[in-house]
This record gives structure tokens, C-alpha cells and sequence, in this order.
């Protein structure tokens, strides 16, 4: 095992620097977005995608709930040489993320006009935002997945293929938006529902990069069952170590509602300004 006699600096920067890539690179969709949909459709467009924000944040959480608890738990696994340890935990992180994949995207795709009133949609930028919405809660099992796998793969050694991949997936983003948005060739002119498909085409693409890195993989993925049925014992052992970083996220997401409702009340353009501002920070 590389961590137990590559110096400690070389660790450092070789799993540092793809993780902080990694990280750049994820907020890149929202951003990619937001300067397409602000030439292609105007402020209400960008107020609508906006709106969606604060629920990629809630998702993320949940994702490093179980992505950072898994990986911590399996990293500690595989330290202490307990590989069948590590192939229990991360068959039911696997278990979790899908499960919970499923269930957001079928409750925000339900109660996606509820849930674009309460993240503080004007009533101009409304339909827009549903659209939106609507579209990118199909893909909630795919944005969930994307970050979770990035965590557990570094833990299984190979943070540089996490950074690929995310990579690969800004870039078709960034080739899909302007396709789809501006109806270029022969698609049809879609405005921010084009942005939200070329997004969850993008997080899809990742998950499938991911799904093949499991089915080459010889020091983790191979070992492990898959869909077992959940386990309390092993779910309690994630959340524990994932519950911090979780409820930053979920509390960021909470203040963001607030601020989200109360410059509603200005129109589409404070509500595009106030998100473009909060998404640099």
C-alpha cells in the first residue's frame, strides 16, 4: 500500500491536488450555466436556474454524508487490514446512495412547484424555474452519486481518475449548454430547460466513468456486494464521521432559502445577482 511507505509530502500533493480540482471543477456547472443562460435567455432565466441552487446543496450534503463517511470508514478499514470490514461498509454507502438517489429525485419531482415557491422564485421567473427544477430532479441520483463515488474512489487510491472525470464532465457541459440553449444545428431552442439537460447528460456520463472504474478495479470494487440489504450497524458508522461536513452543507442551504425569499421580493435581477454573488463565494 503506497500510504504506508511513499513520503508523506508526495501523499499530500498527490491526493490534494486532484481533490481540490475536483472540487473547482464541480461548481463549474452552475457557473457554465448561468453565463449561458444569461446571454441566451436574460435575467429571468439566470434568477430561475438560480433557484435550483440551494437543492444541489442539499444533495451534496447528503452525498457527503455518505461519500466522506464511506471513504473515512473503508480508509480506516483497509489500514487496519479488515478488508472484508471495508467491503461491508462500502456496499451498503452504495446501498444508501442509491436508495436516497431515488427517493429525493421522485420527492422534488412531485413537489418540484412547491419547492421553487420556497426557495424564493419570483412570479416572473416561476415557469422557468419548474422547468428547470424539474429537469435536474430526474438527475438527483446522478448528482449524488457523482461526489459520493469521488470521495470513495480516493479512498481506494485513484484520486487523479476522480479528477478525469469531473473534468471530462465540465467539458461536455460546457459543449452541451450552448447547444441546447441557443438551439444550435438540429435541436430545437430549449432556454434553461436546455441548461438543465446538459448538466444531468454530464453528471450521467461521470457516473458511468465511475461505474467502469468499478468494474476494473482490483483493490476495492471488485470484492464488493453490491444493493445488500441496509444495515443500521454499518449506516450508523458512515453517518457518524459524514454528519459534520453534511450539516455544514445543509445549513448553508438553509440560509440560502432565507436570503433567497427575502430578495425576492426585489425582482429577477437582485435574485440572479444575489446567487451569481453567493456561487463566487
Amino acid at each position: 500500500n503506497p500510504l504506508e511507505s511513499e513520503p508523506l509530502t508526495k501523499l499530500l500533493l498527490k491526493y490534494s491536488v486532484p481533490t481540490t480540482l475536483t472540487l473547482m471543477v464541480n461548481y463549474i456547472y452552475n457557473i457554465v450555466d448561468q453565463i449561458f443562460v444569461g446571454q441566451g435567455v436574460g435575467i429571468t432565466g439566470m434568477a430561475a436556474i438560480n433557484i435550483a441552487f440551494p437543492l444541489s446543496i442539499l444533495v451534496n450534503a447528503v452525498s457527503l454524508l455518505l461519500g466522506d463517511g464511506c471513504a473515512a470508514n473503508v480508509s480506516l478499514c483497509l489500514g487496519r487490514r479488515e478488508q472484508e470490514s471495508a467491503n461491508e461498509i462500502f456496499g451498503q454507502a452504495v446501498t444508501w446512495i442509491v436508495a436516497s438517489g431515488i427517493a429525493l429525485a421522485f420527492i422534488c419531482g412531485i413537489f418540484a412547484p412547491h419547492i421553487v415557491t420556497l426557495f424564493g422564485t419570483t412570479n416572473t421567473a416561476y415557469g422557468e424555474s419548474l422547468a428547470y427544477m424539474r429537469v435536474i430532479a430526474i438527475g438527483i441520483p446522478f448528482q449524488l452519486i457523482c461526489p459520493a463515488f469521488t470521495a470513495m474512489i480516493r479512498a481506494d487510491g485513484s484520486p487523479q481518475y476522480t479528477m478525469k472525470c469531473m473534468m471530462a464532465g465540465a467539458v461536455v457541459n460546457i459543449i452541451l449548454d450552448p447547444v441546447l440553449i441557443f438551439g444550435i444545428g438540429p435541436f430545437p431552442v430549449l432556454r434553461v430547460t436546455g441548461a438543465a439537460i446538459a448538466t444531468v447528460t454530464a453528471q450521467m456520463i461521470v457516473t458511468v466513468m465511475f461505474l467502469i472504474f468499478a468494474m476494473k478495479d482490483t483493490v476495492l470494487f471488485q470484492y464488493v456486494r453490491y444493493l445488500k440489504k441496509p444495515d443500521l450497524h454499518h449506516l450508523k458508522g458512515i453517518v457518524r464521521i459524514g454528519l459534520p461536513t453534511s450539516v455544514q452543507s445543509m445549513l448553508f442551504t438553509g440560509i440560502s432559502m432565507i436570503i433567497a425569499r427575502l430578495v425576492a421580493g426585489y425582482g429577477d435581477a437582485a435574485v440572479a445577482v444575489q446567487k451569481v454573488g453567493s456561487q463566487i463565494e
